[in-house]
């Protein structure tokens, strides 16, 4: 049989790729279509902004790649447009040995295409960067699919729309500022139903853009007037031929956008409205001339950069490749579910968003499903816009809000995935919050958590709007407000990244704000209290509800999307990562245990914690939490055992070594996980299975690690190194597996059952009043107004004058005080007047042993110390009250081997890198020795350890690696005293070789050393 060259089956794989990208231009072997290029590409998918050229060549196509890199910078004749991003295709071998007739049908079942992409930027740059993708026709549609979008492209103009809004705002004050127009002021925030300040004339400036970039990419198939054609002949664009402009727009659609912008402009008038608009025109242009198709892309981007009011109302928006990460990760979950070939199954779907924010998850979720749908080959470009996008729009997606930009923008957003496509009312709601309209008679609102009522809400997008619609807001003429409900367990797929703000956040004391949850749009005290009492009377019964005031905001948010959530349906949040360990978090996490199946965590393993998060400017660790929510006949076997559901729940803790740059990384990541999680489900459940994750099969192309262990085991996340969360979860159970050499046991306990922590410090220093029922101070008998705390605790310890109540209260790392584990206390606590009764009280508490509760582990050297005499813990330094108080110095010297770090580091929260913080609450959930399993002669020996090493210095904590004095001290506890080695069967040299592979990797994890590099000096001590 002859050879089916290239050539021969290129026209075939564009006609399969064409009817899988119906809304581009796909074409084989046209010659002379690209400037200055003497060959023709193979394949040419021309998306209207940036072609992409596809080679193909027979394995094992060893010239394919350089034909692909050849094509980038290329222009198209007929466009103008340059080559961003080359594909090198590799056809399977049986391809060219199948007969003409037969090509189309194999081209259709093999799964074994190979592909790279090169795409432009400051160089060229490989994906993946060693490997090849394998798989489908349908899986290279995908690839090119996200290929299309130049995040490089977006973000640059992002960054050009920013400067211009900000510059036009500053324009827009200083004439009203000037011209005493204050009154104009509060009419251009009424509309956006704000309060006049420096922010609100951004985000009036920012909406007025976004319709002129918008208007723009309407004008061709709408036939309304361009920007440059307004401007035409006067050279100067009038707010009322602008306004005329867009009431023909209106007349077809687009009401949430044109009309809040109109809204806006119109108070603003000729005179100061025509050089304001000159100067967002000039932006806009410049925009324009950079062919983003995406408008969403462009204004989530942007818009998260111009909303200010974060400090309150956590609008740290999801960024673009963090989204199609959790959406392919959610979406992929529907596969099963939905038939993405019937349009009435996909239809049917419901998918919501509580917090929708820049609309960016939403969005992004719509991106994935059209992929699925344009995957099948079976609905046209045309059918897609007319058809899908207006399912989509008014009965799929469901968006809410409390900040009315964001609804408008996100209203935005989804239209613009086909801008000339008709929709009718869209379910995109503004939620009421706070007293609407400052009426305390309607009683305060608590935002999208008003839906757990689950009774009709008050839509507020606009007045008597009861939603947000295409062809102008649906109406409501009656004498009652608008109102629209979600009934529960009706979703398929709740996507949110809600607010984290806590009601007793820092911010409470440092701002002077009671409830700094409600503390947004500038509530006031008593409006801040009546939405905490709204929230109480909404929330769930105490038990098996996820909401806690601790953990924030966004554990509402999780009880609100259970509650919407149907029986197989999908979560998928982001979430501070305390949620994997935090103790506020411990009933969120009893919820997905009970309630949830096929649980995965998805952390980044980043040194730096700015890199660690997937939203922008958090500057904290995030998680993505995907879960399905199991069938009610499911949860009878996890009834009245709820102590036991998250160490009976498993999870697949998957941490990436980085966060995806642009949507190409991040599909491909989920692919990957997605892949990898299937194939361990395939087995049977043990805490040791793990992996790690590949695109393109090549080793150097590993991105991440996966970790199948309980949800109990919170340790898991942020870790790049499987082994090393092998041995740390073994430490809680004595069966500890080691590098090289096994599992070995170990006698450990918990921390919590040897002993009890001791009280909080708020205990000791809280300056606050108590109050009465009227809310007045107390006083006692002698008329001392009671206090909460007890103590004055600014007064240092001075060597000559004895404390009555001695305590270890802070850190101090510069001067070396912290290096030996036995450390002198710091602080000198006085008693308030009338408060001796219960600093005597407080007295009993005093122990020697003291542990760390906020391990700086790149600066700080103790998990634990010893004080010279019994004192008082603090802050830093919190007690711990032994049931034997003879075993202090055994434990304090357990805790500083690297076993006791890494225990140290597994239980703690790792929200910042190179951190590890305890609560009160965790202390005895610690790993410790079982000093209660020793022999006298152990116990003996470990009191002798103790004096040898009591003042001799360590390094810090991530330097354990590097630090003699540390492994010194593992080698005589665990060889010396515990004798692990001959436990285990082993010589002394395997076990200690053992211990300095799990050392090397523990230290080189980035959430221990947080990127501070340790110091190769020899010597002990903190280093510079």
């Amino acid at each position: 049989m002859a050879r089916l060259s290239e050539k021969a089956l290129n026209p075939l794989i564009a006609i399969e790729l064409g009817a899988m990208l119906p809304d581009w231009d796909v074409t084989a072997e046209s010659t002379q279509v690209l400037t200055n290029r003497r060959r023709a590409p193979d394949i040419l998918v021309e998306t209207g902004v940036a072609p992409i050229s596809v080679e193909t060549e027979h394995a094992p196509a060893r010239t394919v790649e350089d034909d692909a890199m050849r094509r980038i910078g290329a222009t198209v004749d007929a466009t103008g447009q340059a080559v961003e991003s080359a594909l090198a295709v590799r056809l399977p071998g049986p391809l060219s040995r199948v007969s003409a007739d037969q090509a189309a049908a194999a081209l259709r079942v093999t799964r074994d295409f190979q592909w790279c992409a090169w795409i432009e930027g400051p160089r060229s740059v490989r994906f993946p960067s060693q490997g090849w993708m394998q798989g489908s026709l349908a899986d290279l549609a995908a690839f090119i699919e996200t290929v299309a979008v130049s995040e490089r492209r977006i973000a640059s103009l992002a960054d050009v729309f920013e400067q211009g809004v900000s510059q036009a705002a500053t324009r827009l004050r200083w004439h009203f500022v000037r011209a005493d127009g204050q009154a104009t002021l509060d009419r251009i925030a009424a509309a956006l139903h704000l309060q006049d300040n420096e922010q609100t004339s951004v985000i009036a400036t920012a909406v007025l853009a976004n319709a002129l970039v918008f208007q723009t990419a309407l004008s061709t198939p709408l036939s309304t007037p361009t920007i440059e054609e307004l401007r035409r002949p006067s050279g100067v664009i009038t707010v009322a031929d602008v306004l005329a402009a867009w009431r023909d727009i209106l007349d077809v659609n687009y009401w949430p956008i044109f009309a809040v912008a109109a809204d806006v402009l119109k108070p603003i008038g000729e005179p100061a409205g025509q050089p304001l608009l000159g100067q967002l025109a000039q932006t806009v242009a410049e925009v324009a001339s950079g062919g983003v198709l995406e408008v969403g892309d462009l204004a989530g981007q942007m818009f998260g950069k111009l909303i200010a009011d974060r400090k309150f109302l956590a609008t740290f928006y999801t960024l673009p490749a963090s989204a199609a990460l959790l959406a392919e990760l959610a979406v992929s979950r529907l596969d099963s579910l939905i038939d993405w070939t019937d349009p009435r199954s996909v239809a049917s779907l419901k998918i919501a968003d509580f917090a929708c924010g820049t609309g960016m998850l939403l969005s992004a979720a719509y991106r994935r499903i059209a992929s699925r749908v344009r995957r099948t080959g079976r609905i046209t470009a045309v059918d897609q816009a007319r058809l899908m996008h207006s399912a989509f729009m008014e009965d799929v997606l469901i968006g809410c809000d409390i900040m009315p930009a964001a609804v408008h923008l996100t209203a935005s957003i989804l239209s613009a995935a086909y801008p000339s496509a008709p929709f009718g009312n869209t379910n995109i709601h503004l939620m009421p919050y706070g007293y609407p309209e400052g009426d305390r008679t309607l009683g305060a609102s608590v935002g999208s958590l008003e839906l757990l009522g689950d009774e009709r809400v008050r839509s507020l997008f606009g007045t008597r709007r009861v939603q947000a619609s295409g062809k102008g807001d649906r109406m409501d003429n009656s004498h009652t407000s608008p109102s629209f409900s979600i009934d529960n367990a009706t979703v398929d797929l709740v996507i949110q990244n809600p607010p984290f703000t806590r009601p007793n956040g820092p911010e409470a004391d440092r701002l002077d704000v009671p409830i700094p949850s409600f503390a947004g749009f500038d509530t006031g005290i008593d409006e801040q209290r009546a939405m905490a009492l709204r929230l109480r009377h909404l929330s769930p019964s105490a038990n098996g509800r996820a909401g806690h005031g601790n953990a924030g905001l966004a554990s509402n948010f999780i009880d609100l999307a259970h509650a919407k959530i149907r029986p197989g349906g999908v979560l998928a949040l982001v979430l501070p990562a305390t949620f994997a360990s935090g103790d506020a978090w411990s009933a969120a996490r009893d919820l997905l245990a009970r309630e949830y199946c096929d649980i995965t965590v998805v952390t980044l393993g980043a040194g730096r914690s700015d890199s660690r998060a997937f939203s922008a400017d958090t500057g904290m660790a995030e998680a993505l939490v995907v879960a399905t929510k199991r069938a009610a006949r499911d949860n009878s076997a996890h009834a009245g055992n709820d102590e036991l559901d998250q160490a009976m729940a498993w999870v697949q803790w998957v941490s990436l070594w980085r966060r995806p740059e642009n949507p190409v990384e991040a599909v491909t990541a989920a692919k990957s996980i997605s892949a990898a999680l299937g194939q361990v489900a395939s087995r049977s459940s043990d805490v040791d299975m793990y992996g790690y994750l590949k695109v393109g099969g090549h080793p150097g192309d590993e991105i991440g690690c996966h970790i199948s262990a309980p949800l109990s085991e919170g340790g898991c996340a942020h870790v790049t190194r499987p082994l090393v969360a092998a041995a740390a979860s073994g430490l809680r159970s004595g069966r500890m597996r080691l590098p090289r050499v096994g599992t070995i046991s170990i006698p450990t306990v918990r921390l919590g059952g040897l002993g009890r922590a001791g009280p909080q410090n708020r205990v000791f220093d809280d300056k606050r009043f108590r109050l009465d029922a009227a809310g007045n101070p107390q006083r006692d008998k002698d008329g001392h107004l009671v206090r909460n705390g007890v103590f004055d605790i600014s007064h240092a310890i001075e060597a000559r004058t004895p404390a009555e109540f001695p305590a270890l209260w802070g850190h101090d790392v510069t001067s070396g005080r912290e290096q030996c584990i036995v450390v002198a206390p710091d602080r000198d606590l006085r008693p308030w007047p009338g408060h001796q009764a219960r600093a005597d009280e407080l007295w009993k508490t005093a122990t020697r042993l003291h542990f760390n509760r906020d391990f700086r582990l790149n600066s700080q050297s103790l998990s634990a110390c010893i004080t010279p005499d019994s004192c008082l813990g603090g802050v830093a330094w919190p007690s711990f009250l032994l049931d034997q108080r003879d075993f202090e110095t055994a434990l304090a010297v357990w805790a500083n081997t690297t076993l006791g770090l890494i225990g140290h580091w597994w239980v703690g929260t790792r929200q910042q890198s190179g951190r590890a913080r305890l609560s009160i609450k965790k202390l005895p959930d610690l790993p410790t020795l079982d000093c209660r399993e020793l022999t006298a002669q152990q116990l003996e020996a470990l009191a002798g350890v103790f004096e040898d090493f009591s003042d001799r210095a360590f390094r810090p904590a991530n330097e354990a690696c590097h630090d003699e004095t540390r492994q010194q001290l593992d080698e005589v506890v665990f060889c010396d005293v515990l004798e692990l080695d001959q436990a285990a069967g082993m010589s002394r040299e395997e076990l200690l070789s053992s211990l300095s592979v799990l050392r090397d990797q523990w230290c080189a994890e980035p959430s221990v050393h947080g990127d501070k590099r340790a110091s190769l000096v020899a010597g002990s001590g903190a280093s510079g």
